[in-house]
């Protein structure tokens, strides 16, 4: 059997959930399949972001997805805390599912496939486990990351969303929480609280290893509880996951490529922000524009236009993970996040924006390098080896 759609949409994660409501608020009568192998979309996430993340453009469509909006953030260092007025935002994979899964009924060409499995993946075609064949002019795979180049960091994290019977909550979400134990590279903890007795507990750290220990951070979490004099009443559900934060370029015989009819998004594609392993910024502004090319030119043309723009921003991201990685001790990697949150507000968003100007980069590699910059370290960790591997 084969059928006809205008896009066919390859995993029900944050990318294609995302390009679907865009294509549908865009275009309702769009033809469009969207396929995930698990029962719901979205996983078991929290996907936050800051408010300057999402163009204006988009927000008709992206904020029914938001459960949750703060006005300000606190961030707290050993030397610097600093209260940061961007308005901040959270979408819960539960109504991320609901919402996808409503507006995808609605439409008269819409269509979703949960628990199902693909077996084949070509320009403008998708083959399922049972043999079933789906054609669109354009395929979009995202499902999930490819193999990293040796030179990467990771975010790791494990995040407890919890009902407190004892204890009140911060009024707004504490994005870095750094007066903990540093391990495992830099550590933070980040509090994100959908209200005064619910919310989000996560441990987190940047490290050179991708091993999640979930032991040793559950206990981080009961400790950082225990210091705040908060007492959980009950534990609503876990998540966890690991981010890559690379710095060196993909291998790009391990990289899919393009082509017209197929294009790989999300962080399949590289479409994430290096330096924080993040990839809803440039996951909306994908999505608006592949909505935008719906009714307008190419969509081959709009994605190698925006190639271009992201390849420049994240090679300048995978650069600052390169002098963190390798220029710092693991212990004292929280200087570089000291200093970075010290510079203005506005740069500071246009930073998670992935949308730096170079004058930004200027300051950010200029001047006085934080506290416990290590040459030596950095020498070992990345001129020599890279010495070596050109010679």
């Amino acid at each position: 059997m084969l059928r006809d759609f205008d896009y066919i949409l390859v995993g029900g994660g944050l990318q294609n959930g995302l390009i679907a409501l865009s294509l549908l608020y865009r275009d309702p009568a769009v033809r469009l399949l969207l396929i995930e192998k698990h029962e719901k979309l979205g996983g078991d996430h929290t996907w936050s972001f800051h408010a300057s993340d999402v163009p204006t453009g988009s927000l008709t469509w992206f904020e029914p997805l938001v459960c949750h909006r703060w006005p300000t953030t606190e961030i707290r260092f050993p030397n610097f805390r600093r209260q940061m007025e961007t308005g901040y935002g959270s979408i819960l994979s539960n109504q991320f599912h609901r919402v996808i899964k409503e507006r995808l009924a609605r439409s008269p060409h819409g269509e979703i496939r949960l628990g199902t499995e693909v077996s084949r993946i070509d320009a403008r075609e998708v083959t399922l486990e049972d043999g079933t064949t789906y054609s669109a002019h354009w395929v979009i795979d995202s499902r999930g990351p490819v193999p990293q180049a040796k030179g990467t960091g990771y975010q790791k994290f494990v995040g407890w969303e919890v009902d407190l019977a004892e204890g009140r909550l911060p009024r707004h979400p504490v994005v870095m929480d750094s007066l903990v134990p540093q391990r495992d590279g830099y550590r933070f903890v980040y509090v994100l609280p959908f209200s005064r007795t619910r919310g989000l507990i996560e441990d987190t750290s940047f490290s050179n290893s991708p091993t999640l220990d979930r032991t040793a951070m559950r206990k981080a979490i009961v400790d950082y509880l225990h210091d705040q004099g908060w007492v959980v009443g009950r534990l609503i559900r876990e998540e966890s996951g690991v981010l890559p934060m690379p710095w060196a370029r993909p291998v790009a015989d391990r990289s899919p490529q393009d082509q017209v009819g197929l294009l790989h998004a999300g962080y399949q594609g590289g479409w994430f922000h290096p330096a924080t392993g993040y990839s809803l910024p440039i996951a909306v502004r994908l999505a608006q524009a592949i909505a935008d090319a719906h009714v307008g030119e190419p969509l081959e043309t709009v994605i190698a236009r925006m190639r271009v723009e992201h390849a420049g921003q994240a090679r300048f991201a995978r650069f600052l993970n390169r002098l963190l990685f390798a220029g710092f001790e693991p212990a004292d990697r929280w200087n570089v996040f000291e200093r970075f949150y010290r510079f203005p507000a506005d740069m500071i968003e246009r930073f998670y924006a992935l949308a730096i100007t170079r004058e930004d980069q200027r300051k950010l590699v200029c001047g006085r390098p934080p506290n416990r910059f290590s040459v030596r370290h950095f020498v070992l960790r990345h001129l020599l080896p890279t010495a070596i591997h050109r010679a």
